[in-house]
């Protein structure tokens, strides 16, 4: 029984880990979602992907 949860529980988290930690695809800043930064990270679509960065220079 111990084994059959541990391995719910690996088919749960892992896939939800990459679906998570997949970057966001975009082609212009408009794109990528307003809530994905906090303040004073803002968000920049670079090599088609959403990326928050510090500082706008």
């Amino acid at each position: 029984m111990d084994q059959f949860l541990k391995f719910s529980y690996a088919l749960i988290i892992f896939p939800s880990l990459f679906l998570v930690s997949h970057p966001l695809d975009c082609i212009s800043d408009k794109d990528c979602p307003s809530h994905m930064c906090v303040p004073p990270l803002y968000l920049k679509c670079i090599k088609s992907a959403c990326e928050c960065l510090y500082g706008r220079w």
